[in-house]
């Protein structure tokens, strides 16, 4: 059920003063609940001239104030809204935060990996042709894109679902076109403000790139090995098994001695739909 308004006293009390014809109408709002502070759900309800509105008969007069009384029940609750006519000063509405533009960040963001793959995308190995145990570490960056919009509204169980989530189609981004699964959101979180009258969340959006899509390439290595529908483990010159990962193709066998290493590509983040998050802005 939604709130109730009613015009229950119009122009009765209509005064002419030094400064202007004033007008005083009266509102009866009846809340559908109470509420935490329903003193400014009824100076808010729909229906409920706000300041700078203007008179509906005496288009020279606006809204100066509005008084919130009490009655009886707190369901129930009358709203004085006073008009007065344009040749006193009145008041300029104050602004709605959420037509505020969003504040737009471009930086980078860092990560340590492992480095297994060289510049060309082939892998690094050592004079043996196996890969380095421990492996090299090094520093990867990449594009960091942070938005702060104002917003009506926030939630968070929605927010939740993006958690780490790379978008699931091409999406444009600030101005950025990037294809699938390029994109990751590492924040969607909202902070609840007021001001100017009204109340909305400042929301934040991280959003981290990797322009080599955030699927990972593993290099394809192991002691066991295939043979048709069997696992078996490889065992070296000495008839033994061998005691440490050796290359293995695409099918699961031994690599041959100097044969090129295989990378193995795997989809671990979510995707989620992008135009969700409104950023084409």
């Amino acid at each position: 059920m939604a709130n109730i308004v009613r015009e229950v006293d119009t122009d009765q009390r209509s005064s002419k003063t030094p400064q202007g014809q004033q007008y005083t109408h009266i509102f009866q709002v009846i809340l559908d609940t109470v509420g935490a502070n329903p003193a400014r759900s009824a100076r808010l309800a729909d229906g409920v001239p706000d300041i700078g509105d203007q008179h509906p008969i005496d288009t020279s007069a606006y809204v100066l104030g509005v008084d919130v009384h009490p009655t009886e029940s707190r369901l129930i609750w009358n709203v004085h809204v006073k008009y007065q006519t344009t040749h006193f000063i009145y008041p300029t509405p104050k602004p709605n935060p959420t037509d505020e533009a969003p504040s737009i960040r471009w930086g980078a963001w860092s990560r340590t990996i492992a480095i297994d793959k060289n510049k060309d995308g082939d892998a690094i190995l050592n004079a043996a042709e196996d890969p380095f145990d421990p492996p090299i570490e090094g520093e990867e960056y990449h594009l960091e894109l942070t938005v702060v919009r104002n917003e009506a509204a926030h939630n968070p169980l929605t927010a939740a679902g993006y958690y780490g989530a790379v978008n699931n189609a091409t999406a444009t981004i600030c101005g950025l076109e990037v294809t699938t699964r390029k994109a990751k959101c590492v924040q969607w979180s909202g902070d609840s403000a007021e001001r100017n009258g009204y109340s909305y969340y400042v929301v934040t959006y991280k959003i981290r790139f990797n322009l080599n899509t955030w699927d990972k390439k593993i290099l394809e290595q192991g002691m066991n090995y295939k043979d048709g529908s069997k696992k078996k483990h490889i065992v070296g010159d000495d008839n033994e098994p061998v005691d440490s990962p050796q290359l293995l193709t695409a099918a699961g066998a031994v690599l041959a001695l100097g044969g090129t290493p295989v990378f193995k590509t795997s989809r671990v983040a979510p995707e989620k739909n992008f135009s969700t998050l409104n950023l084409n802005i």
